[in-house]
């Protein structure tokens, strides 16, 4: 089929090439098809259901209290709420105005 396709004849050049321009579309946008249908079926945990954000398993962290202010701790602080970081206990926090200071203690 495509050896017929390729056959340079001047009259039969532009018809050829259309015919093969929509093949390929048509291939192409079946196999899209394809995939956008199997990630709408998808039963696993990053299954396309919360769109636009990305499927975040259940990240365990601490959480200190301060003079009113909530700090977390993880090892990674990209799934944890904020403010978040390696903290421990050695720390003091104070407020000026209406910003959290946080200061590490030696």
């Amino acid at each position: 089929m495509f050896a017929y396709l390729l056959k340079v004849e001047k009259k039969n050049f532009y018809k050829k090439k259309l015919i093969l321009v929509i093949f390929v579309l048509i291939v192409f946008n079946l196999k899209n098809f394809i995939r956008i249908n199997n990630e709408f079926n998808r039963d696993d945990h990053y299954r396309f259901d919360n769109f636009p954000f990305f499927a975040v398993k259940e990240k365990k962290y601490l959480s200190f209290n301060h003079n009113n202010l909530t700090l977390y701790s993880a090892h990674h602080c990209w799934a944890s709420p904020s403010p978040c970081g390696q903290i421990n206990e050695k720390i003091t926090t104070y407020k000026k105005g209406n910003y959290f200071f946080i200061k590490m203690l030696d």
